[in-house]
């Protein structure tokens, strides 16, 4: 944990309500509704508060992310995840370049080829280490929660989805985080969070996705 909220989380969004319905908006500005053959070049996720985030495979469920400061720009968080819930490594992207004073890397009590997919109905517990460039160590308990799935549509697209809800605890330190976790292409987009002190969640509805053109 770091301050008010996990520095590897992506939690720069905030709204004043926790809102997880799709917001009616025209269809995908790239065109068809994108699938998992898109997540080379890359995939975006528009948010109905103007939010957006980028997703690209790397390799197999190793996906690169990217939340921009500000829509458009190019500063923000670049994240490599394991299907956008287990975060691997993050860094600050400054002036168009990582800033490594503030890269961290993340490990798991079991190896990434053990870290489940979600299920619904399932859960996973474990622990997080995170260390920083200093080689500090900082673990937390890591307790994931796989809902129950469903249909769900995004401007004419429709997904079967499965909620996640991801807690880290570290003594009186904690952060809550949601996802729509989307098998088919697969890849987990952050839709909320809370975090110690805040006084309810905040989130941000998913309107949208689109394909990235090369």
């Amino acid at each position: 944990m770091s301050g008010n909220c996990r520095v590897v989380s992506r939690c720069a969004f905030a709204i004043s309500a926790l809102v997880f319905a799709s917001i009616p908006l025209p269809g995908s500005a790239q065109g068809a509704c994108p699938t998992a053959s898109d997540m080379v070049s890359g995939i975006r996720a528009v948010f109905a508060n103007g939010e957006r985030a980028e997703y690209r495979s790397l390799n197999g469920n190793l996906l690169e992310i990217f939340e921009a400061g500000d829509a458009g720009g190019a500063d923000g968080t670049r994240v490599t995840s394991l299907l956008g819930i287990y975060d691997l490594g993050t860094v600050d992207i400054v002036n168009g370049a990582p800033d490594t004073d503030t890269a961290l890397t993340l490990r798991y009590s079991q190896s990434e080829a053990e870290l489940p997919v979600p299920v619904s109905g399932e859960s996973w517990v474990g622990g997080v280490f995170n260390s920083a460039p200093d080689g500090v160590e900082e673990p937390e308990i890591a307790v994931y929660v796989f809902g129950a799935g469903g249909t769900r549509e995004f401007a004419g697209c429709s997904y079967h989805t499965i909620p996640v809800k991801v807690s880290f605890l570290a003594g009186e330190d904690w952060l809550m985080e949601e996802y729509i976790f989307i098998p088919s292409l697969p890849v987990a987009i952050l839709s909320g969070h809370q975090f110690a002190g805040m006084d309810e969640p905040e989130g941000r509805a998913l309107a949208r996705l689109e394909r990235i053109a090369n």
